[in-house]
Formats: C-alpha cells, structure tokens, sequence
C-alpha cells in the first residue's frame, strides 16, 4: 500500500485473517522468507471500506516463530 505498508492475509488453523502493517515495506522480504511461522503483535480492529465492514488485524511487530 503506497509502498509504505503492507496488506496480508494470514492463516491459522484452517481461519484467514485480513492484516495490515503499518510502514513496514521494507520488512516485506523477511515476513516473506520466514511466512511458515511467524509470531506477531498486533490489535484487532473494525474496518469499514466501500461500506462493507470486517475485522482486521493491525501488526505492530513481527519476528520469526519459534517453530
């Protein structure tokens, strides 16, 4: 998203959830390689876009998971 942050779509336990890292771009290549197990911080949040509503998470940080 205008090559600042980016938008995901992440998956546990057969559930996708709709993500969204704020001026994180240049993170882009290590969520990449590392996108088998990840462990993130972030909020759950409502979103509402073109009047569709939905939740969203908002990743604060990301590290590679201990898997």
């Amino acid at each position: 998203l205008k090559e600042k942050h980016l938008k995901m779509a992440l998956k546990q336990h057969g559930r996708t959830f709709r993500a969204i890292a704020w001026r994180a771009a240049e993170r882009e290549r290590f969520i990449a390689d590392n996108r088998t197990s990840l462990d993130l911080a972030f909020s759950l949040e409502q979103n509402r876009y073109q009047g569709h509503e939905y939740l969203e998470l908002s990743v604060s940080d990301v590290r590679a998971g201990a898997c």
